[in-house]
């Protein structure tokens, strides 16, 4: 475990970017899975999340959908998904509840 990462990561500005959580849990030796009855994706890294997220997205929901389900602007999906704006946990967990998965912390394999 690299404890300065870890310590710099929890100290540091907007904490609760879902981007800096997944470098914190892979530190811990932990990585998000995401479960529905079909399919598990293991979340390795930021940009993947986010490319799965639109894949999983496209085809069940526009942009505009989403976005009102979840309660925030389509501008905030369109800047996630671009890499522009950092995800929140809180947004992440929205998002991955519509789409019909669960989120479980797992030890790496």
């Amino acid at each position: 475990v690299n404890f300065q990462e870890v310590q710099r990561i929890e100290m540091g500005k907007n904490n609760f970017a879902l981007s800096k959580a997944i470098v914190f849990l892979s530190a811990m030796g932990y990585v998000i899975s995401l479960k529905n009855n079909e399919v598990v994706f293991v979340v390795e890294n930021y940009s993947a999340f986010i490319t799965w997220i639109v894949s999983e997205r496209t085809g069940k929901f526009s942009q505009r959908a989403l976005a009102k389900i979840i309660g925030c602007s389509d501008k905030t999906i369109t800047t996630i998904e671009v890499g522009k704006t950092a995800m929140s946990i809180d947004t992440f967990l929205k998002i991955v509840d519509v789409l019909g998965y669960t989120v479980t912390i797992e030890k790496k394999q």
